[in-house]
């Protein structure tokens, strides 16, 4: 869709201030990574414990590269009474989301104070970004049918190519193989909220099969301020439906093992809006008509022990169709389709070198289309491709035979794409553990944002292509650190960003042009605290932002700079209660910095029991202390809701 290029100025509000690139992974290929790589490894067993998962094409060490990743498991997800993956995310450090309304509506994430389209959004390790606006729409997702979430901070081009500037996250609906069994969900709450959920799995002889469906309704609430003149008073909410089908199978040969495996997740659904446009002077309301399909398969042999050869496959399509009609004129409406589909093939060959040496080498191809169906915009061209070839490795080495271990990995990648330039990343990486307590890490890394086809290809009555375009590259360097005292962990991040070449609308001759002309600066520090207290699990995470536009000196608009996230959890025999508090400071509306949004604390509750093994009652409740605060101006965010469920395993 195209954005429209100005938002309402400040609101006056009593507050306080207070989504042929990554197809290689999916969740039976993350399990059949981490058998291979426990047989070919010989680390020690204290190693192997801390091994786990993440949404790269490689398993990784805790203490090796990823003190910046956090992940989700299903329980934490149970526990967090989180009603949609936005308000789950909000709670992890360094993430900050951005609705024009409540739950269901339009989103923007900033990960680290990057922009909205710096951040890669990955479902089951495949990209589902669009191709018109380089962002991923999070309000698609059934939170009920996800299983873990991987959320990597700092640029990662060196593994998944374009638009990783921020990050990653990887979102993974694949269940985890378990014995056969059936489970059924229900649940209501406010503002006419209903969804449900059924999920088979069944495991026979080294095959696992799994099939899901899930749906929800939920009527929503006015968002837009009554005191605006481009306002209206409708509720805006969505519908959505989810289904998926995973097929894996695992067979050992001698010396080889073989998997293979093939994934389909299918997302509908519509959504309503408000849009207040101060450029054109007028409001508009509709819906958004939204489908989205994934399709994606593998094939994997490990052998020797040493060596393994993946080939994997998919194919991504999204469509949106916008109904929009004005708020002044009766009887007029305006529709508009933004389709992508993307397909990528990979292929990756791992070698275990020797003890704790590794080596991958891989190259992705991938071909993108975009399909535009809009009165006032034309797209000139369709169609564009990309060769990526990486490499990388990584070390676990000891100095002196006490010497507790040092971490060295590196990666260089390169991506030619047939409507801008090559780019070229790397990535390096040294890790020392100074005591069993205490690990640190420098870690640099470059990663860049492709011009998007609305940049690059789309005109309309207010806006210019610009084919020319360059890609925004970025530099990250990073200081990690990590102590573990008993119970306790703490976590420490200082780093700074530089992105060159940002692309900026430039509003010049009567149109809006991308242009290349922004360079900006983001230095952030990160604190994070687990710990204990009595029967009471907590975390505490602090985040500090400087995300400042070099040419002004003045601070990005849209994302807040200071981020306090509390959660605490207790569990006691057959229950459970969980609290979540979440502060954000003020925001600049603008690059100007002319207008703020007020910051804002809102605390979120669960409660969970559990009558047998089997059955399970939960209520949470967001917002409980029903704030009303915004993101964007001019738009409500989500007042308080409530959901009472019941799941049932049969």
């Amino acid at each position: 869709m195209l954005i429209k290029p100005f938002r309402l100025s400040k609101p006056k509000l009593g507050l306080s201030r207070a989504t042929l690139v990554c197809s290689m992974v999916t969740g039976g290929f993350l399990a059949a990574m981490q058998s291979s790589y426990l047989q070919a490894a010989e680390w020690s067993e204290e190693d192997i414990k801390s091994i786990y998962i993440y949404s790269a094409k490689n398993p990784e060490h805790a203490f090796q590269s990823e003190i910046s990743q956090v992940t989700i498991t299903r329980a934490m997800i149970a526990e967090s009474g989180a009603q949609d993956i936005e308000q789950l995310l909000k709670a992890y450090r360094g993430i900050d989301i951005t609705r024009t309304g409540g739950q269901g509506s339009q989103s923007s994430i900033f990960v680290r104070g990057s922009n909205a389209n710096h951040t890669k959004i990955l479902i089951n390790g495949i990209a589902v970004n669009t191709a018109s606006s380089d962002t991923g729409n999070l309000n698609q997702i059934s939170l009920n049918r996800i299983e873990k979430i991987e959320i990597i901070r700092g640029a990662r081009a060196h593994l998944y190519g374009a638009n990783t500037i921020g990050g990653v996250i990887n979102i993974i609906t694949t269940p985890a193989p378990q014995k056969n069994h059936t489970t059924v969900g229900v649940g209501v709450g406010n503002q006419e909220r209903y969804q449900a959920q059924l999920a088979h799995q069944q495991h026979h002889k080294g095959q696992d099969f799994s099939a899901s469906f899930s749906g929800s309704h939920l009527g929503g609430q006015n968002a837009t301020q009554q005191d605006i003149a481009l306002a209206n008073e409708d509720r805006d909410g969505i519908d959505q439906t989810q289904a998926e089908l995973h097929w894996f199978n695992d067979v050992t040969l001698n010396d080889s093992r073989l998997k293979t495996g093939v994934s389909i997740v299918h997302q509908q659904g519509q959504s309503e809006f408000d849009d207040m446009n101060t450029f054109l002077s007028s409001g508009s309301e509709g819906t958004t008509d939204f489908r989205q399909d994934i399709v994606s398969g593998f094939s994997q042999i490990s052998y020797q022990k040493n060596f393994s050869t993946k080939l994997s496959t998919s194919f991504f399509e999204s469509e949106d169709e916008y109904t929009s009609s004005s708020y002044a004129l009766a009887d007029t409406s305006e529709r508009s389709r933004y389709q992508t589909k993307r397909a990528n093939l990979s292929v990756e060959n791992a070698w275990n070198a020797h003890l704790n040496h590794r080596f991958f080498l891989g190259v992705e191809a991938e071909k993108e289309n975009m399909d535009l169906s809009a009165s006032y915009a034309t797209l000139s061209q369709d169609e564009r491709n990309n060769v990526g070839l990486y490499i990388l490795g990584d070390e676990k080495f000891s100095l002196t035979e006490k010497d507790s271990g040092t971490f060295l990995e590196w990666s260089i990648r390169t991506d030619d794409n047939d409507s801008f330039e090559r780019t070229n990343t790397t990535n390096i990486g040294l890790g020392r553990q100074i005591t069993p307590q205490y690990f640190t890490q420098l870690h640099y890394s470059t990663a860049f944002r492709a011009p998007n086809f609305n940049e690059l290809y789309v005109e309309g009555a207010y806006s210019k292509a610009n084919p020319l375009l360059r890609p925004e590259k970025s530099e990250l360097i990073e200081w990690k650190h990590l102590w573990q005292i008993e119970t306790h962990t703490i976590e420490m991040s200082l780093f700074k960003s530089n992105v060159q070449d940002l692309i900026l609308s430039n509003f010049k001759d009567g149109f809006f042009v991308a242009e290349n002309i922004g360079i900006a600066q983001i230095q952030g520090t990160e604190l994070y605290w687990q710990f204990p207290i009595m029967s009471w699990q907590n975390s505490l995470s602090m985040t500090w932002l400087k995300p400042e536009d070099k040419a002004t000196g003045l601070i990005l608009p849209k994302r807040a700079q200071r981020l306090l996230k509390w959660s605490t959890y207790y569990r006691y025999g057959k229950q459970g209660f969980g609290y979540n508090f979440t502060a954000e400071s003020e925001r600049f509306n603008s690059l100007a910095n002319t207008s703020t949004s007020a910051g804002f604390g809102l605390v979120a509750l669960n409660y969970r029991y559990h009558f047998n093994k089997d059955t399970q009652v939960n209520l949470d409740i967001e917002n409980a202390f029903d704030r009303q605060y915004e993101t964007v101006p001019g738009y409500f965010e989500q007042r308080r809701a409530f959901v009472l469920s019941w799941t049932q395993a049969l």
